[in-house]
């Protein structure tokens, strides 16, 4: 996958740009605040569907505009195609080859990116929320199926937790209705569970590798999917595409994953009418992360803990590759002054493939060392190319 073009009219400090970009390694070069984040932002709402740094959309508007527009071009599976997203006056329009989406969920999966940021270097050290992300992140631009799967968990958990929060503040519930909700919530932690599972299997094996090669062989990665209930081992597939397990799933793994979800959560009953909210689902989920085998969040360096993320990271690509047929574009956010000589020389050793597209931010050119990239001068929100 190669991104051609980002364009932006009155988004953020962009009054209005057009960047192309260059197969390989392409630099925004410039001093902080300048707009360098700002166009990674723009890239990354179509792979994730929304601001990274948390953002709304009015939050993104040009000051003493109305609106925005944000569009790219890119080729993917030998063709060209568009996205587009406008929010004008409140409204969002977004657009697939000049065609109107009705949804967000019909953009996603169209482009993929992987994106690391400083922040992503505190993903095995901060909280399990963080890792529950990093897997939606990663699934949704796989699987549109996942999407739906995880947005109707989503709904039904809200709905159940309600009915909880109601019964903890005395409010009289519907025990019939309850029941029903925890039977609907047990069935949707199946699909959701199972992708997740087939997930962090092959981002650990992937990560596991790259690992290897950041410590010369000295160090073992190891991460493992935890759920609140013990999820079966899927039956490999063949033709190295890692969701295919979950989607086909035999019904009888499918079955005992629900029957264990629902009784655990009836189990839990009484302790979740207590405390007004559900303590057995997927919301709860985690990866555990371990070094050499022990937990990586409690006894790992802090450059080990990073040269984990960023095998994760770097991860998170081969799987989007071995799921895609091709790797997702690469947006590197300042990590480079976060991370010492050996680990920035091994990231860009690692994004030097032909076959791989990076766009990464820096204030320093120096960081690249001799390096060849298409660098674009940014400042004040204009992107200037320096050469090609």
């Amino acid at each position: 996958m190669i991104l051609s073009e980002f364009q932006a009219e009155n988004y953020r400090n962009i009054e209005k740009a057009t960047v192309l970009f260059a197969p390989g390694i392409n630099l925004l070069l410039g001093s902080n605040a300048e707009g360098k984040t700002n166009l990674l932002e723009g890239i990354y709402t179509f792979a994730r569907g929304r601001s990274f740094r948390g953002a709304s959309d009015r939050e993104q508007v040009r000051f003493g505009t109305g609106g925005f527009r944000i569009g790219i071009r890119f080729l993917s599976g030998g063709s060209e195609r568009s996205l587009g997203y406008r929010f004008f006056d409140g409204r969002r329009e977004r657009t697939r080859n000049g065609a109107p989406l009705s949804s967000l969920r019909q953009m996603l999966g169209q482009f993929r990116a992987v994106l690391f940021t400083p922040g992503h270097l505190s993903l095995i050290k901060d909280g399990p929320a963080e890792r529950r992300l990093f897997l939606n992140i990663g699934i949704s631009q796989l699987s549109p199926f996942y999407i739906a799967a995880l947005a109707r968990y989503e709904t039904i958990l809200e709905n159940r937790n309600r009915l909880l929060r109601e019964e903890k503040s005395g409010v009289p519930t519907d025990a019939e209705q309850l029941s029903v909700f925890t039977e609907a919530l047990a069935e949707a932690c199946v699909p959701v569970a199972l992708f997740r599972a087939a997930y962090a299997q092959a981002i650990g094996a992937a990560a596991g590798r790259v690992c290897d090669r950041i410590s010369e062989g000295k160090e073992v990665l190891h991460i493992a999917y935890r759920s609140t209930v013990e999820i079966p081992p899927l039956p490999a597939r063949q033709g190295g595409r890692p969701l295919e397990a979950a989607a086909a799933a035999p019904a009888g793994i499918q079955e005992k994953i629900r029957l264990s979800f629902l009784s655990r959560m009836q189990e839990m009953l009484p302790r979740e009418k207590a405390a007004g909210c559900s303590l057995c689902g997927v919301h709860l989920d985690d990866l555990a992360v371990e070094l050499n085998g022990r937990p990586a969040r409690s006894f790992a360096s802090q450059g080990q803990q990073r040269s984990a993320v960023l095998a994760m990271k770097l991860a998170e690509g081969e799987v989007c590759r071995a799921a895609c047929g091709e790797y997702p574009v690469f947006l590197l956010d300042d990590v480079l002054s976060e991370l010492d000589a050996g680990r920035r020389a091994f990231l860009l050793s690692q994004t030097a493939d032909s076959e791989k597209q990076v766009i990464v931010t820096s204030c320093e050119q120096e960081d690249f060392g001799t390096r060849p990239a298409c660098i674009l001068r940014v400042k004040e929100g204009s992107y200037a190319p320096a050469y090609r």
